[in-house]
């Protein structure tokens, strides 16, 4: 069953492109997760490189994105009864359950990366897929790039606040107690956020009556624009996660010091935010300049890779994190677009989503199964040495992705956008079907 509103229900596309409430309020969700989620990305990593390692780190986030794609498929049997919105705060409470279990274990949480890295995917897993699929159906193609945009401007601001005072809380905490106090009072903040997320949450339409199963795998026919969007999602999930990750820790050695680090993020997060709503509006109107992102991302890799100093965070602040949205942005949409085109209902579209973080996290999980074995366990310095070499050898990558996505959008330009929310007019028909 849906339950929507009824003017919801029947509203078509507006002649200009602009935002409805519901895809606002998404928007609004999303932020607040997200401004947990940048905090969590910096200082989590940050304190498992403190309590264990590099090495730590990719046990973590190998579990967690390996886990994900389970967690994804199960949630879908899920939706056949329950709705988005159930999915989505089932996923924020396991997620607050993750860093209750690190303030539990301290410096204990070494021994069990793999463990937590797991149950943090799981509620990845079972978060992101009502967000998946109520974008999915709240959008449609005529206004992504200003809902993407607009998504990660939002999301991006939302962490400006947070980042610095993340600092400042783990170096004054740290001073007044134990080098670690600071961080079992930021994962007990983090803790706050995601209840936050999770009582917004309530006010997200509920979309249920998944018709879904593994079947659909098999007599799935893909297209050919379908696997170019796999393609590209596997070849982007080879770097866009890993070096997040590791460039916590690369950047933290530079700055030397939680506060600097803090700060350093926020500036970024403004850049990047700022860029985001650019970026929204000109692939808007252009939607070729994802290339832009193509071209500019490994030059600031190789920057990076090579001046471990302030220039080396000038290429990444300014050539990766600020010209990457244009390229996130286009890949992001790609999915949909080509859910659209496929002719299917909302109900019976959701194993693309599904394939769609298979085959993310296959690159994911490649990425950091390559950087346990290559990783020096007993030397850290070789090791960041190590991981220096790594973001230079896939500086290429993002070029490779910019190539199929030139070619999706070959394949793809002067074809007619579906009206309506979601599927278009066939999620409309959806709606008007629901009891049936």
């Amino acid at each position: 069953m849906t339950q929507t509103e009824p003017q919801e229900r029947s509203r078509a596309v507006p002649a200009a492109p602009t935002l409805t409430p519901s895809e606002n309020h998404l928007i609004g969700v999303q932020g607040v997760f997200a401004a947990a989620s940048a905090i969590a990305s910096v200082f989590l990593s940050l304190y498992l490189f403190k309590v264990g390692g590099f090495r730590t780190i990719a046990w973590f986030f190998l579990a967690q994105y390996a886990f994900m794609p389970v967690a994804f498929t199960m949630s879908g049997y899920v939706m056949r009864r329950r709705s988005t919105k159930d999915v989505i705060r089932l996923g924020l409470l396991i997620l607050c359950g993750v860093y209750v279990t690190l303030l539990a274990l301290g410096e204990d949480a070494r021994h069990v990366s793999f463990l937590l890295g797991a149950l943090a995917g799981i509620g990845e897993g079972t978060y992101w897929p009502g967000i998946n699929l109520s974008e999915y159906i709240a959008t449609h193609a005529t206004t992504r790039n200003l809902y993407y945009g607009k998504l990660f401007a939002v999301s991006n601001v939302a962490s400006v606040v947070g980042l610095p005072l993340s600092g400042v809380t783990v170096a004054v905490a740290g001073h007044l107690a134990t080098p670690r106090a600071g961080y079992y009072v930021l994962f007990g903040i983090l803790v706050g956020m995601l209840l936050l997320t999770h009582r917004l949450g309530a006010g997200i339409d509920q979309w249920s009556g998944l018709r879904f199963g593994v079947r659909d795998f098999v007599e799935h026919a893909r297209s050919r624009e379908w696997r170019l969007v796999i393609a590209q999602n596997v070849l982007r999930g080879l770097w866009a996660y890993a070096l997040p990750a590791y460039s916590a820790v690369l950047l933290y050695l530079i700055v030397r010091g939680e506060l600097s680090l803090g700060l350093l993020s926020a500036v970024t997060t403004v850049l990047v935010g700022a860029a985001s709503f650019v970026a929204g509006r000109t692939l808007q109107r252009r939607p070729t300049t994802f290339l832009l992102g193509a071209a500019v991302v490994p030059v600031g890799m190789l920057g990076f890779a090579y001046q471990q100093n302030w220039l080396g965070i000038a290429c990444y602040v300014v050539l990766i994190m600020s010209f990457d949205p244009f390229a996130q942005n286009a890949t992001y949409k790609a999915m949909y677009d080509v859910m659209e085109r496929s002719g299917r209902r909302w109900q019976d579209a959701y194993h693309f989503i599904v394939e769609r973080e298979i085959a993310w996290n296959t690159g994911r999980v490649i990425s950091f199964a390559v950087i346990l074995l290559l990783l020096d366990p007993h030397d850290q310095h070789r090791a960041a040495t190590t991981l220096q070499h790594l973001i230079a050898a896939v500086a290429a990558l993002p070029i490779v992705v910019g190539a199929v996505q030139w070619r999706l959008h070959r394949m793809t330009a002067g074809a007619p956008d579906v009206a309506g929310p979601g599927a278009g007019a066939l999620a409309v028909e959806a709606l008007d079907l629901r009891d049936r």
